[in-house]
């Protein structure tokens, strides 16, 4: 079924890390890019006493990194190291300036053409998937995010290089956190330094589908190329 409840993405979230964490406490498969970092170190679930840090004198983490820096950071699928060990030399304000972006493009890519295109592609697309398939979508690189953007049906070259046949990536959503969480030998430690950030929120739109999942027509209106080439494989 298709949402705009922020509470429910808010939810979906905090459930999210919960699953990540509960993983880990149990000794279960973590996540492939913390596994490539240095899987034998142990996180503390210690943390320091919470503090309360005054509104004013939160560092602003959308000016702490440029989008051209984020995007260089990107890269793209073809770049010879992992987005983890890019990621990983970055100080925190560096980090939580990354996440500022990741967010941004992550919300203004909710967009009901961009979840027909995945609907297409994967012969469907609940709501968790296409928040899945907007984080593969940045990892895509600015020009493939951006085409997509302008044009969603400019997806359908793009999905013919993927060589899994997976367009989502929820694993990516959790570098920054599992960097500073390893950094600092504190699984909790992501959650207390984030309080010391402003992390503007932007409000998702209502979404308006121009298409229906029992109708093929409306949704071949919306991207009749991707429909063509990928409607009905198999994967």
């Amino acid at each position: 079924m298709k949402t705009n409840s922020t509470e429910n993405r808010q939810a979906g979230l905090l459930q999210r890390l919960r699953n990540f964490f509960c993983c880990r406490n149990n000794n279960k498969n973590e996540v492939a890019y913390a596994s490539e970092s240095n899987p034998n170190k142990e996180i503390s679930p210690k943390s320091k006493p919470e503090i309360e840090i005054p509104e004013s004198e939160k560092k602003d983490a959308s000016k702490l990194m440029t989008e051209d820096k984020f995007w260089n950071l990107i890269g793209n699928p073809q770049s010879p190291d992992s987005l983890y060990d890019r990621l990983s030399p970055l100080s925190e304000d560096e980090l939580f300036g990354f996440s500022y972006w990741w967010e941004h493009f992550h919300d203004i890519s909710y967009r009901q053409d961009l979840w027909a295109a995945a609907y297409i592609y994967r012969g469907g697309c609940g709501d968790d998937s296409f928040d899945y398939f907007r984080f593969w979508l940045i990892t895509q690189g600015r020009e493939v995010f951006y085409n997509a953007m302008k044009n969603a049906d400019s997806l359908c070259d793009i999905f013919a290089t993927v060589t899994d046949d997976d367009i989502t990536d929820e694993e990516s959503d959790y570098l920054v956190m599992d960097i500073l969480n390893r950094r600092n030998n504190d699984s909790n430690y992501f959650d207390l330094a984030s309080r010391k950030y402003k992390m503007p929120q932007e409000i998702l739109p209502e979404m308006e589908f121009e298409w229906e999942e029992d109708d093929e027509e409306s949704i071949r209106r919306v991207c009749p190329n991707t429909f063509d080439k990928w409607w009905g494989e198999c994967r």
